[in-house]
C-alpha cells in the first residue's frame, strides 16, 4: 500500500481535482514506490482529501491517463510504468528537497543510456544484419543457393550464445514468501474478460504476423520477384516490428492500451487488403511493413494488458501461461503457412487474416465498454 499520503496545502473549491493530481505526483516523486505497488483506492482518497468521489476518480483519471497508476477492475489500483521511469530522475538540491519535474531531456538520455539493453535494439539491428548477410552470402557457394547463409547464420546463433551467456536473470521469489502469498488460482486469474482478450489479442497478433510473414517471401518469388527483393521485403517487416518500440510505451502512455492495440489490428487488416490489391514490390513491401507495425501496437498493447490482470506475487504464473498461449499457437501457425500458401495461394493467405482480427477487435471493444461502466 502507498505510503501515508496526507493533503500538503487545503485543495481550492475549484480546479480540486486538478490540485490533488499534483499533490500525489509529488508524494509519489518523494517516497519513490515501486511499479506494481497497491495505490490508494477512490474511497480511501475522498476520505484522506475530503472531496466527492467524481472529484477524486477525476485526479486518477488523469493519472491513469500519463502512465503515473493502473487501475485492474475487481483486483486494485497499482503503480504505473511511468512512476518506473520517472523517478529514476528524482534528485536532492542540496536542501533536502525533492526536485518535482523531469525533463524530457533527462528521459531521452535515460533510454539513449540503456538502449543496448532493450530487446527492440536487438529486433532493428537484427532485421537490417539477418537480411544483408541473406544478401550477400546467398549465392557464395555456387551451385548450392542459400548453403553459405545457413553457415552464416549458424556463426551469428552462436554469437548470440555467448551473449546470453552475459544474461543476469533476476533472482526467483524466495519459497516461503512463494508459500506464505501463493496469490489466487491461475483458473481463477485466467476467467477473467480483461486475461482472456489480452491473451486474445497476443495469440492473433502474433499467429496472424507470423503467418503472413513466412509466407511472404516465398510468394514473392512465386510471383517473379528476385530473392533480393523478398529478402528486403523482409527488412522492411522486421523493422516494422521492433523500430516503433521507441515509441510504443509512451503512445500507451498518452493514448491508452485498448487504443494502441486497435490501431494495431486495424493495420494488420489494412496490411492484408494491400496485399491483396496487387503482387508488385510495392504492394509486397508496403504491406509487409504495415504488417510489423500493426504486430508491434497490438501485441505490445495486449502484452501490457495482461499486466493489469494479475498481482506481483501472480506473475510468474500469468506470463508463463500467457507466453505458452501464444508462442504454441504460433508454431502451430508457421507450420500451417506453407501448407496453405501452397495449396490456396497467397490471396487465401490475407483472407485469413480478417476473420480472426475483426474477432478480438469485437472482443476488446466489449471488454472496454465493460470496464469504462465498471468504472462510471
Amino acid at each position: 500500500m502507498l505510503k501515508a499520503f496526507e493533503i500538503s496545502t487545503p485543495l481550492p473549491a475549484r480546479g480540486s481535482a486538478m490540485a490533488l493530481r499534483r499533490q500525489l505526483v509529488d508524494h509519489l516523486l518523494k517516497i519513490k514506490p515501486g511499479v506494481g505497488e497497491r495505490f490508494l483506492s477512490d474511497h480511501e482518497l475522498s476520505r484522506i482529501a475530503g472531496l466527492s468521489r467524481p472529484t477524486v476518480r477525476r485526479a486518477l483519471d488523469d493519472l491513469e491517463r500519463e502512465g503515473w497508476i493502473e487501475r485492474r477492475p475487481g483486483i486494485g489500483t497499482f503503480i504505473g510504468p511511468r512512476a518506473g521511469v520517472t523517478l529514476h530522475f528524482s534528485h536532492d538540491d542540496g536542501n533536502g528537497l525533492e526536485a518535482k519535474r523531469t525533463t524530457r531531456l533527462a528521459l531521452m538520455i535515460h533510454m539513449l543510456g540503456d538502449l543496448g539493453h532493450d530487446w527492440y535494439t536487438g529486433g532493428v539491428i537484427a532485421g537490417i544484419v539477418a537480411s544483408t548477410v541473406v544478401i550477400v552470402t546467398k549465392d557464395w557457394w555456387v551451385p548450392h543457393l542459400f548453403a553459405a547463409t545457413f553457415i552464416a547464420q549458424s556463426m551469428l546463433a552462436a554469437v548470440a550464445g555467448l551473449v546470453l551467456t552475459q544474461l543476469k536473470s533476476p533472482p526467483p521469489m524466495p519459497r516461503e514468501e512463494r508459500v506464505q502469498n501463493p496469490g489466487r488460482p491461475l483458473s481463477e486469474i485466467a476467467r477473467q474478460p480483461l486475461f482472456i482478450a489480452a491473451v486474445a489479442c497476443g495469440v492473433v497478433s502474433y499467429v496472424i504476423m507470423n503467418l503472413v510473414m513466412t509466407s511472404a517471401p516465398i510468394a514473392m518469388v512465386g510471383c517473379g520477384h528476385s530473392v533480393t527483393d523478398s529478402t528486403l521485403g523482409i527488412q522492411w517487416h522486421v523493422l516494422g516490428m521492433y523500430a516503433p518500440s521507441f515509441i510504443t510505451g509512451h503512445l500507451i502512455v498518452r493514448f491508452g492500451t485498448f487504443r494502441i492495440i486497435t490501431l494495431g489490428l486495424s493495420m494488420l487488416l489494412v496490411s492484408a487488403a494491400i496485399s491483396l490489391a496487387g503482387e508488385s514490390i510495392a504492394h509486397f513491401w508496403i504491406g509487409l511493413a504495415l504488417l510489423g507495425v500493426g504486430w508491434n501496437f497490438a501485441f505490445i498493447g495486449a502484452t501490457t494488458l495482461v499486466t493489469r490482470c494479475y498481482r506481483p506475487e501472480e506473475r510468474n504464473k500469468v506470463q508463463s501461461l500467457n507466453d505458452f498461449l501464444i508462442f504454441g499457437t504460433m508454431a502451430l501457425g508457421s507450420f500451417a503457412s506453407g501448407k496453405i500458401l501452397a495449396t490456396l495461394g497467397w490471396a487465401f493467405v490475407n483472407a485469413t487474416v480478417f476473420p480472426p482480427v475483426l474477432a478480438v477487435g469485437a472482443l476488446l471493444a466489449w471488454v472496454a465498454l465493460r470496464q469504462r461502466r465498471q468504472l462510471a
